[in-house]
């Protein structure tokens, strides 16, 4: 079977032949794509594509934007699209004699000229509205209607570990709602005990086939370690507990020992077993996954007191910084060089990486690169109701005018950033564009289930009053910096950390009323905007926030 790549001149001449594109999207770690793969050394199969179809062939990790856009439900996928990429039909894993057919139908439908696509993602422009205060609460209750009773989980097929909606119910358990806190640590709890996690070396996989969480599938992916080690992390910040400490640690380890390209520093995409057994790695760096992995590294190290966490999150971002961003966004890196600038997700996990790394540093230097990342973002993606295209308009092989995929979380993980950054840097316009993208997304949160819980996350974001710490004093101060450790540990997701270093800081410190004591570190608290109380003590400063932090008081 010949593939072709996913360009321009593959559509050039499917347009020339008048005949449809078969977009293959696999993973190379991935064993039902293995199976897949001897399907197309059927005769029959090979005769009928190369007649009727173009047929490209996309890896899923080189090209996360075609696997977000083509392979909503996993690996193997099989797009047919026209020659604006504009889906026609769609199916996971066939067998030869099934392919026979659909392609047969396919054929059919295009030849009588039935053209009718398939809707992708949010692309028409949603009802823009107030941003819905209850998302929060109706997530809750779905994943209370959708938790499955006898294995746990959620959903009644293959199981997987759904590390978002976890994170969403414990932070919901810190806006008072005790009920859901109590579900997502259970979850995370039976996670721990299951055929999911990897005792033995670590880690987590990526999903188990049967409901009961049995036959775990072998590959371990850095995104879904990532969002675990941040779930895990923050029950365990709640109320400590030692199986949680043990899984997380495990994450970390394993991160370092498997994922680490200790060339870059930066970390590869997955690892998984081969058909001898033996690992294999993916060795792309996908900007969004070690973004979001320098966040929940930084967390951990916080929370669980691992200085070595910390040093692998700098050493990271470090890469990602210096090697994957330029005057066009953010990219993906393989090869010895960076590729795919300038989506959405990508930049949103930079952002906030830059912020959660000035948090736990004292170091402010790579703000104006987030300010410069976030401005590029409003230049190339916005769209003319608030919201913001996922990729630009280039990435795609369609016609120029066809409206771009604007999914409800990469949106969601920008307003997030946003948030994070006007707090940190004290610019209340990103906070007022983050409010907009949320507006641009009203009611959208019913029609995605389960998967809109970084929606809902960041609409807590938006509508409870934010906690915020600012040290004032040198940042290598070993007061600063246990200051700095006190508050990043404690519980609360939402709270912003920042420190003014008068050496280093002083445009920003002489826009404040803050004193500028640099022999004596000390601690602003505010709630809301609302100053509360200050101090110098890190031990005192725990108790201020446990006060200033409770649901209702402050």
């Amino acid at each position: 079977m010949r593939w072709r790549d996913w360009e321009e001149a593959s559509f050039e001449l499917a347009r020339e032949r008048g005949v449809p594109v078969l977009a293959y999207v696999r993973a190379s770690w991935c064993p039902h794509c293995a199976r897949q793969d001897r399907q197309f050394d059927d005769g029959r199969v090979v005769a009928l594509l190369s007649e009727r179809f173009v047929c490209v062939q996309v890896d899923k990790d080189r090209r996360p934007d075609l696997d977000r856009e083509y392979a909503p439900d996993g690996w193997p996928a099989l797009a047919f699209v026209d020659h604006d990429g504009e889906l026609l039909d769609l199916s996971n894993f066939l067998d030869s004699e099934a392919l026979l057919a659909r392609v047969a139908a396919v054929q059919a439908a295009w030849d009588a000229g039935r053209r009718a696509t398939i809707p992708r993602g949010t692309r028409a422009s949603p009802a823009r509205g107030a941003i819905d205060a209850d998302c929060g609460a109706t997530l809750a209750r779905a994943a209370r209607e959708q938790r499955d009773p006898r294995h746990g989980g959620f959903g009644r097929g293959m199981k997987f570990p759904h590390a978002d909606l976890l994170l969403f119910l414990l932070a919901r358990g810190e806006s008072g709602d005790d009920e859901a806190r109590a579900m997502g640590r259970a979850e995370l709890e039976r996670l721990c005990a299951s055929p999911l996690h990897d005792r033995a070396r670590g880690g987590f996989f990526r999903l188990c086939e049967r409901p009961d969480w049995s036959v775990p599938h072998r590959e371990k992916l850095l995104e879904t370690n990532t969002e675990l080690l941040e779930a895990l992390v923050a029950a365990h910040a709640q109320s400590p507990a030692p199986a949680l400490l043990e899984a997380a640690s495990g994450i970390v380890a394993f991160l370092r020992r498997d994922l680490l390209d200790e060339r870059l520093g930066a970390f590869v995409g997955s690892v998984a077993s081969d058909e001898d057994g033996g690992p294999k790695r993916d060795e792309i760096v996908h900007a969004d996954a070690n973004l979001a992995c320098v966040s929940a590294l930084l967390r951990a190290a916080a929370v669980l007191e691992d200085e070595r966490a910390a040093e692998l999150a700098h050493a990271a971002m470090e890469f990602v910084a210096t090697r994957m961003v330029d005057e066009r966004g953010v990219h993906h890196w393989h090869d010895g060089q960076a590729h795919l600038p300038g989506r959405l997700l990508d930049a949103a996990r930079f952002v906030r990486a830059v912020v959660d790394e000035a948090a736990w540093s004292g170091d402010n230097a790579r703000l104006p690169q987030a300010e410069a990342v976030a401005k590029r973002v409003e230049d190339d993606l916005s769209d003319h109701d608030g919201a913001f295209a996922d990729e630009p308009a280039t990435v795609f092989a369609r016609h120029p005018q066809a409206p771009r995929r604007r999914s409800l979380r990469d949106n969601a993980a920008m307003a997030q950033a946003l948030c994070a950054l006007a707090r940190h840097a004290g610019d209340a316009r990103h906070e007022q564009r983050a409010l907009r993208v949320l507006e641009a997304f009203a009611g959208e949160h019913k029609r995605h289930g389960l998967a809109a819980a970084e929606h809902a996350m960041a609409a807590q974001l938006a509508l409870q009053p934010s906690v915020s710490v600012v040290i004032v004093g040198a940042r290598d101060d070993d007061r600063a910096r246990a200051m700095r450790r006190a508050a990043l540990a404690r519980p609360l997701r939402w709270r912003t950390v920042a420190t003014l270093d008068p050496r280093h800081d002083a445009v920003r410190l002489a826009a404040t009323s803050y004193f500028r004591d640099v022999e004596a570190p000390r601690a602003y608290l505010s709630r809301g905007g609302s100053s509360r109380a200050t101090c110098s003590d890190p031990d005192r400063l725990g108790v201020l926030l446990d006060h200033l932090e409770r649901p209702g008081e402050g």
